[in-house]
Formats: C-alpha cells, structure tokens, sequence
C-alpha cells in the first residue's frame, strides 16, 4: 500500500518571533511528529483490538480502547478505575507532554489511521 503523507501549513509570521521561540516551536512540532508516528504504530499493531468496520467499509478507531493501550489515569475518583500502568506508556517516552496534547496527537493519528496512512 502507497503512504500517504499529509501535512499541514501554517502561516507564522517568523519576524515577529525571536530566535527562542522559534526553536521552541520547532521542538514542539518535532516532539508532536513521533508522537503521531508512536500512535499510529500502536493503532497498526492492535488494529484487531481497536479497529472496527463501518456497514459502508469505512475504518473507524476506538479511542478509548487506544487510551487504554497508551495512557494513565491518575485522577479517577474510583482508586479501583484507576490505570497506573498500560502497555505503551508514552508518558515515560514524552514526559513533558500534557495529558491534552497526548489526547491531540492521538485525534490526528486515528483521523490519518482512518484516511489510509499506515506506518
């Protein structure tokens, strides 16, 4: 199967930014790639588990499931709810990242998932 890549174009006025925030944009940006890479690995790698088909063939991803798969949980009011340990903790691989931006980078790697792209 031929990959599909995507990218995305923002327009950034890179004269108002200074040298700092610049790289720390572009750290993000990386930061945030492998990120979507790890998450569509993990989605290919369990795609039995997580992957069901649509009545009109389309590949529907169940986030939760890959939650499962990649995220802890620590405030869950229920101790016994609670996941300290998941099989792709990507915490441990990206520790400054906040739960929202694993959530964001998870979105657009189930969205690229569903349109075709496999790692």
């Amino acid at each position: 199967m031929e990959k599909i890549v995507k990218t995305l174009k923002v327009k950034i006025k890179n004269e108002v930014l200074t040298r700092r925030k610049k790289e720390r944009l572009r750290r993000i940006t990386g930061r945030d790639t492998r990120i979507i890479e790890k998450y569509v690995k993990i989605i290919h790698h369990n795609r039995r588990r997580l992957c069901m088909k649509t009545k009109k063939g389309e590949i529907r991803v169940h986030r939760g499931k890959l939650d499962e798969l990649t995220l802890t949980t620590s405030r869950l009011k229920k101790v016994e709810e609670r996941r300290t340990t998941v099989p792709h903790d990507l915490k441990k691989m990206f520790p400054y990242c906040s739960h929202d931006e694993f959530q964001e980078c998870r979105d657009i790697a189930v969205q690229l998932y569903e349109q075709g792209y496999r790692p």
